[in-house]
This record gives structure tokens, sequence and C-alpha cells, in this order.
């Protein structure tokens, strides 16, 4: 995780107003990747230099939403209530269940992404840059329709103050870079034929996601909205996978 410096008093309200930022800094991450896998591939085989973008993007964000996918998936494992669940989630400890859904959840981004390689640098480096950004998008729809699974809890503190107006600004920006992609790779009709339906799909995986946690969980916690950009990430990257084979076959 970058560290930065911050001057004066963090408040409830300015932790809840920086999923307005969320966009851009799921940008910035896989911009960061992107250039690393650009330097790495100089010294290393693609295959190594993929794993090494990979270990990149999860060391930016501190492995944040990867421990938040594993003690859901422990959770979601365990055959206690809904108590029992939320109290497993809050535990810290990494059981067999989340440590495999770590290794299938980085596992299915390193083989999308050397598979990417392979196809070319535009998709690569598109899925790579974008990834990120979407995963947080993904986080705040699940923010602005769901319910907290807590009273207490970082979770709760964003679900509850993320009304319409942050939700739709968030889109906003992330169509605007989305299109501001497909202009710089030359091909504007990307945006229409596959930038739109994917950002409806992944609203509906959202959307997907917030109902399964809501019935096992009684609602969305931190760990469960980290769950989801892992899954975003992964869904995303075999969306543009198989898009990528069928364009070019």
């Amino acid at each position: 995780m970058v560290p930065i410096t911050v001057k004066g008093e963090v408040t409830e309200a300015h932790m809840a107003r920086s999923v307005l930022a969320y966009p851009l800094v799921g940008l910035l991450q896989g911009a960061a990747a992107a250039l690393g896998y650009a330097l790495l591939e100089r010294l290393f085989p693609p295959s190594v230099a993929v794993a090494l973008a990979v270990l990149l993007l999860s060391a930016v964000s501190g492995g944040f939403h990867l421990d938040g996918l594993a003690d859901t998936f422990d959770a979601l494992a365990s055959k206690g209530d809904r108590e029992r669940k939320l109290a497993i989630m809050r535990e810290g400890s990494v059981g067999a269940i989340g440590a495999a859904a770590v290794v299938f959840s980085l596992g299915i981004k390193y083989l999308a992404l050397r598979s990417l390689a392979d196809l070319g640098p535009a998709a690569f480096y598109g899925a790579l840059v974008f990834m990120p950004m979407l995963s947080k998008w993904s986080m705040v729809a699940g923010m602005y329709h769901g319910a907290p699974a807590r009273k207490d809890g970082l979770g709760r503190l964003y679900i509850e103050s993320t009304g319409a107006g942050r939700f739709f600004s968030v889109t906003a920006m992330a169509l605007a870079f989305m299109s501001l992609g497909a202009l710089l790779a030359g091909r504007p009709p990307l945006f229409v034929l596959f930038n739109l339906p994917v950002l409806l799909a992944l609203y509906l995986l959202a959307a997907f996601l917030r109902r399964f946690f809501r019935s096992r969980l009684g609602g969305l916690t931190g760990d469960t909205l980290g769950a989801q950009g892992e899954i975003t990430e992964s869904v995303f990257l075999l969306a543009v996978l198989g898009w990528s084979r069928l364009y070019t076959s």
C-alpha cells in the first residue's frame, strides 16, 4: 500500500467521500502495473513479467482486498449461523478455504493476463490498466445498492454514505476513462462493442453478489466488498480474454 501523509484530522465524512476517487485510484494502480510490466519484460520472459505485474498490483493495494476475499470465503464455508460467520470474518486468521480462494484468484489473473500478452499489446495493456478501476467501481455499486451486515465496522460507513450522486459520479468517471482508452487505442467502436456491455455485465455481477451476501451474511461488510473487487477483476479478465480470442479468430 502506498503510504501518504495527511495533515489534520480525518473524519468519517472524509473517508466516505473518498469513494469519489476510487476509479482514479484504480486507474493509477493499473497504470503502475502496466509500466512495471513494460520495464520488467525487458529483463525477464513474459511469464515472469506477468507474475511480477500481478504481484505489484497486490502490493500497491497492500493485499487489502485479498484479505477480504479470504475472510469472506472462510465465513461462507463455515457451518454456523450468520453471527458466527460474521465473527469468523473478524478473527483475522486465514483458513484453508480462504487460502484456496486467494490462490485461485491470483492464478486466474495470472493465466488470463499471460494469455492476453500472447494476443497482443492492446488487449493486454487495456485489461491491466482498467481491471483495478472497474474493480473499485463495482465496489461502489455494491455500496450504493447494498445494506450493511453490521451496525458498526468500516463497511457500514461507506455503504450508508454512498448515495445516487456518488454512484453516478464514479460511473461517469469510469465511462470517461474507458472512452478515452478506446480513443487512444484508435478503436472508438470498442467502447460500444465491448466497454458498455462489460460494464453492464459487471453491474449485474455486483447485483448478484449483493443478493448472495445478503442471503448468507445479512448484508455487506468491508470484507465482502473486498471480495467483490477481487471477483470482479477475475471476471473482467476472463471477459476480455474471451472477447479477444473471438475478435482475433
